[in-house]
């Protein structure tokens, strides 16, 4: 069955994510205003409605082995009930925080090649994702994630580095939404 974004109950949680987070992120002007926009958008996307089925919550390409062109997914559960963007939401933005790190680096001339296949293939048959839809819930998604993983007990540089790569992923998610935004 379809159903909306829980929009409200997803500004809610990011709400009070910026009251209980530690000040570099809260203070943070690229989150801020990631999350200002979500606010200002979210009835835009309110009114969509996406499949809804039982959802992993972060999958993301660690879960993935891959060997050629096979694909084999390990850590598969299933937690909770939501529309299914949010995995493809969180795998994508695993996915951009990955190519961050110099680890990733060799995927960054095939990123859209990459981004596109993802998406194309979550899709399969089924009815196409709205975009904006899919950039809402990336974005704040991301902010969530970004929270959680720049934690003050992370060592300073890492949480610098991890800071920097979640404001480059941000801007970038809320240039997108603020096109889409424009050209409604």
């Amino acid at each position: 069955s379809d159903a909306p974004i829980e929009v409200d109950r997803i500004l809610a949680g990011l709400e009070e994510t910026f009251e209980e987070a530690a000040p570099s992120f809260a203070t943070d002007l690229v989150a801020r205003s990631g999350a200002k926009l979500l606010a200002e958008t979210a009835e835009s996307v309110s009114d969509i409605l996406l499949a809804r089925s039982w959802v992993h919550g972060d999958f993301k390409a660690d879960n993935l082995l891959i060997s050629g062109q096979r694909f084999v997914g390990i850590d598969i559960h299933l937690a909770f009930e939501n529309v299914v963007v949010n995995d493809l939401a969180q795998f994508l933005n695993h996915f951009e925080l990955l190519i961050c790190h110099p680890r990733g680096w060799r995927l960054v001339p095939s990123r859209h090649a990459i981004v596109d296949a993802c998406i194309e293939g979550y899709v399969g048959e089924g009815p196409a994702i709205p975009h904006r839809a899919l950039t809402w819930v990336r974005l704040s998604a991301a902010l969530n994630l970004w929270e959680n993983r720049a934690p003050a007990w992370v060592l300073p540089q890492k949480r610098w580095f991890l800071s920097q790569c979640f404001r480059r992923l941000t801007r970038r998610l809320h240039a997108e939404l603020t096109m889409k935004r424009a050209r409604q």
